[in-house]
């Protein structure tokens, strides 16, 4: 910037700064701007208080975040048990179409499905256990 003598520069420090800015006398402290000061120190820490609340128990907050996750987390253990299960059933399947041994096929069609030759009878032993006489009170003769 090129400085002419006679004429004050145009810097910074000429321009004509406002008086609150200034720290005039009666304006600094007055009580209006202590007030307004206040007034929005406390509408800040209220918004700040509204906005940790809805972030911790709203529609999206952080409670519901925490039961979708341990929901999610159930579900995968739920869906990596389903299969498993399935893999075992797909191999047992397959070893029963490849077998072609007549007598395991009969023997799990009879064990597993109550099935029988047309010509046979099933007869169905019962344990001991369920032959106990069922608690309660007891008929005098």
């Amino acid at each position: 910037m090129v400085r002419i003598p006679g004429i004050p520069s145009a810097s910074p420090s000429s321009r004509p700064v406002p008086a609150f800015a200034r720290g005039a006398p009666g304006v600094r402290g007055s009580p209006l701007r202590r007030r307004l000061r206040l007034s929005l120190l406390w509408l800040g820490g209220a918004a700040v208080l509204v906005l940790s609340y809805t972030t911790l128990t709203g529609a999206n907050g952080l409670r519901t975040y925490l039961d979708l996750r341990s929901e999610r987390l159930r579900l995968e253990r739920e869906v990596a048990d389903l299969q498993r299960r399935r893999a075992e059933i797909e191999t047992g399947l397959v070893a029963l179409r490849d077998t072609s041994d007549t007598e395991t096929l009969e023997r799990i069609a009879r064990e597993k499905y109550r099935m029988r030759r047309p010509q046979e009878k099933v007869i169905e032993i019962v344990g001991e256990d369920a032959l106990a006489p069922a608690p309660g009170p007891v008929a005098d003769e």
